[in-house]
């Protein structure tokens, strides 16, 4: 909480070399006051963002997250104004409870690393912007309406040949009726019949269309 609440501080925010974790609530702001409204920079060492680090700082722009990262906490990035793609690093291990929560801007494909084991309670909710979702096959637990209200997303691909559990409404908003859920073809039946997935009403098989640019 070193810059907690610190209303008059504006402009940009960028964290030099040598930090590796960036404790709880550092820069955490009411929702009201969000008086940054500059972008972020973090150096690629930093390896844990905590409890409400950035929440309601109203930081913008593009959110370029550390290579190194394995920790995003509770709240980390709640309540911010970032745009673009989002970049989950290929360590992260854990996705705290509203990480990215009410982050509108953010678009584009949300690729899920198969390091990633956990997406914690609401952790993109009402990201509207999230075009699509690509799940690696290391999700083991997905929290309740941890995409709630991601109106926007028309794909989801599954990689796991064992599904997810999915807690209560971890779905809810998501216009499961206007695309189809892709899954390995071997483990249709399994999300057919999986708590959350099996409001799907569409599931087929992920096919991996991978052609060299020589061919095409």
């Amino acid at each position: 909480a070193a810059f907690r609440d610190c209303v008059s501080l504006s402009g940009n925010i960028e964290i030099p070399q040598g930090i590796t974790e960036i404790k709880n609530g550092t820069f955490y702001m009411y929702y009201d006051e969000a008086p940054f409204k500059g972008s972020l920079k973090l150096h690629d060492g930093i390896k844990s963002i905590g409890d409400g680090a950035f929440k309601g700082s109203g930081l913008r722009g593009e959110l370029n997250l550390p290579k190194e990262l394995v920790v995003i906490n509770n709240e980390a990035f709640a309540g911010c104004d970032f745009s673009g793609i989002l970049s989950i690093p290929k360590d992260v291990a854990v996705i705290g409870q509203r990480a990215f929560a009410y982050n509108w801007r953010l678009m584009g494909k949300l690729e899920i690393p198969k390091s990633v084991q956990s997406i914690g309670e609401c952790a993109f909710e009402s990201c509207s912007g999230i075009e699509g979702i690509v799940f690696e096959d290391g999700i083991e637990t997905i929290g309740k309406r941890a995409f709630n209200m991601c109106t926007g997303i028309g794909s989801i691909t599954c990689k796991a040949t064992v599904p997810a559990y999915v807690h209560s409404g971890a779905f809810d908003g998501v216009p499961k009726d206007n695309f189809t859920l892709e899954v390995p073809e071997s483990a249709i039946y399994l999300y057919q019949a999986a708590p959350g997935w099996n409001d799907f009403k569409r599931i087929s098989a992920y096919r991996n269309l991978a052609i060299r640019p020589m061919v095409a």
